[in-house]
C-alpha cells in the first residue's frame, strides 16, 4: 500500500511542474535535515501500519486527489474538522456559567480529538490568518476558514480557540487533569498530563513528577517541561540524560548550570557528554565558560559542536574570551564542526568565517542537502545575498565556480581583515 501510494505522489508531483510548483529547501534549526515545503513525510507508522504522509496546504490546493487515495476519507475528515469547530465555536459563545457546564465535555471529548486525532492527519501544516468574524455565525465562520485552506485550517482554527477556551477556565481544568492523573486508564492519565503541560497548570506539579516513575514516564517528561519549574531539573537528569536531554535544555534556558549536569560533561561516554553539554546550551551561564574551553578538544565532534553552541550563547565578555577557541574550530577535521561554527559566526554576521563558507560550498555537491541548505542560508545572512547559491539545491559547476567569484569578490571588499 506504502508503495502504490508512493508511487502516486510521485506522479502527481510530476504533473504539478506543469504549474509552476517547485520543491525548495529551507532552513531548519539545529541542523537537522530538511523537506521541501511542499511534501513533507511524517515518517511514522499509522495505528494500522501505514506510513502516514503529509501534504502542505500548497500541494493540497495544486494536487488533485485521484487514484486510489480514498476520497471518502478526506470528506470524513472535513466534516470531522467542521463538527468540532462548530462544537468549540458555539461554546465558547456561551455566557460563563453555561461554559463552565461544558468544560469538562470539551475537556474529555473535544480537546482530545483536535489534539490527537486531527492534529496527526493533518499534520499541523499551517495556521489561518484571522478571520473578520463580526457578525458572522458559528457556520460562515467555519466555511470562510475552509475557503482559505480546507479543512484543515478549520481544524487547526478549532484547536486554537479550544486552547483558549480551556485556558479560559483553568481552574476547573485543573481539577479535571487531577482526576485523570489518579486514573488507572492510560488514555486519562496521557490527558492529565498533557492538559498540565498545556495548560501551565503547576498547582499539579507533584502529581506529574509522579508519573515519572510510571508507565507514562516521556508524557510525564514533556508535561514537566512545559511546566518550566526548575525543580524538574535535577529530577530529568536523574531519570536520563539520553531520553530527557532535549526537555533539560528547554528547562534550563536563561537558569544557571545544574550542577549535575555539569558533572555529566566529564563523563567517559561521549553520548552523554554531548547530550548534556546540548542540554546546557541555551543556560547562558558564565560559569561554563571554562568547561568550553576543554569541550571545544574533546574527541567526539558531536561535543565539539555542543561546545560552540554554549560559547554563542554566552555573556559577551565571555565570548570575546572564547571567540580565539571558537575560530580554531572553523578549521575542524570534521565537517559538521567546521560548519555549525561557520553558521554560528554567520549568524553574528562575523566574516571570520568566510573562507569556511568558500571551502564548504566549493564541495557542496558532498554535503548533505539540509547541511548545504543551511550554509547557504548563512552565506545570505551574513553577507545579504545568495550569490546565485539555492538552498537545497547541488549548483551545475559553472554556476557554482560563478557563485564562488562573486563571494570572493565579496570577501575581498568586506571581510579582509576580519581575521
Amino acid at each position: 500500500m506504502f508503495r502504490l501510494c508512493l508511487a502516486i505522489l510521485i506522479g502527481l508531483l510530476v504533473s504539478s511542474t506543469s504549474s509552476g510548483l517547485r520543491a525548495q529547501a529551507i532552513r531548519q534549526e539545529e541542523d537537522k535535515p530538511l523537506l521541501p515545503p511542499n511534501l513533507m513525510f511524517a515518517g511514522e507508522p499509522s495505528g494500522g501500519g501505514n506510513i502516514l504522509i503529509g501534504f502542505t496546504i500548497a500541494s493540497l490546493r495544486s494536487i488533485p486527489l485521484s487514484g486510489t487515495i480514498e476520497a471518502e476519507n478526506q470528506i470524513d475528515y472535513r466534516t470531522r474538522a467542521r463538527d468540532l469547530f462548530l462544537d468549540v465555536e458555539r461554546t465558547a459563545r456561551l455566557r460563563t456559567p453555561q461554559q463552565d457546564q461544558e468544560t469538562a465535555r470539551v475537556y474529555r471529548a473535544v480537546w482530545p480529538a483536535l489534539e490527537t486525532e486531527m492534529l496527526t492527519a493533518f499534520n499541523g501544516w499551517a495556521a489561518p490568518n484571522a478571520v473578520e468574524e463580526r457578525n458572522l455565525t458559528p457556520e460562515e465562520l467555519a466555511t470562510a476558514y475552509e475557503r482559505q485552506g480546507g479543512w484543515p485550517f478549520v481544524a487547526e482554527a478549532a484547536r486554537m480557540r479550544c486552547r483558549r477556551l480551556l485556558g479560559s477556565h483553568q481552574k476547573l481544568v485543573e481539577g479535571l487533569a487531577g482526576e485523570d492523573l489518579e486514573s488507572k486508564d492510560q488514555k486519562q492519565l496521557q490527558r492529565g498530563l498533557r492538559a498540565a503541560g498545556q495548560f501551565h497548570l503547576t498547582g499539579l506539579y507533584e502529581d506529574v513528577a509522579a508519573q515519572l516513575d510510571g508507565t507514562e514516564e516521556e508524557v510525564a517528561a514533556s508535561a514537566l517541561r512545559d511546566l518550566n519549574d526548575p525543580r524538574a531539573i535535577p529530577l530529568l537528569v536523574r531519570h536520563g540524560i539520553t531520553r530527557h536531554y532535549d526537555k533539560l535544555r528547554r528547562l534550563q534556558r536563561g537558569r544557571p548550570a545544574n550542577s549535575e549536569l555539569v558533572a555529566l560533561l566529564h563523563d567517559q561516554d561521549s553520548e552523554v557528554r554531548w547530550r548534556a553539554a546540548y542540554a546546557l546550551v541555551e543556560s547562558g551561564d558564565p560559569r561554563l565558560s571554562p568547561f568550553v574551553e576543554r569541550l571545544a578538544r574533546d574527541e567526539a565532534s558531536e561535543v565539539r559542536v555542543q561546545a560552540a553552541n554554549i560559547a554563542f550563547l554566552l555573556p559577551s565578555e565571555k565570548f570575546v574570551r572564547l571567540r580565539a577557541v571558537l575560530v580554531r574550530l572553523l578549521a575542524d577535521k570534521a565537517v559538521e564542526v567546521r560548519s555549525s561554527v561557520a553558521i554560528l559566526f554567520a549568524t553574528r554576521k562575523d566574516a571570520v568565517c568566510a573562507k569556511a563558507l568558500y571551502d564548504l560550498l566549493t564541495h557542496e555537491e558532498k554535503l548533505e542537502p539540509w547541511r548545504q541548505s543551511n550554509l547557504v542560508q548563512a552565506l545570505q545572512t551574513m553577507t545579504g545575498s545568495y550569490f546565485g547559491f539555492v538552498p537545497g539545491t547541488i549548483s551545475a559547476e559553472s554556476a557554482r565556480r560563478a557563485s564562488l567569484d562573486q563571494f570572493t569578490r565579496w570577501i575581498s571588499e568586506t571581510a579582509r581583515g576580519s581575521e
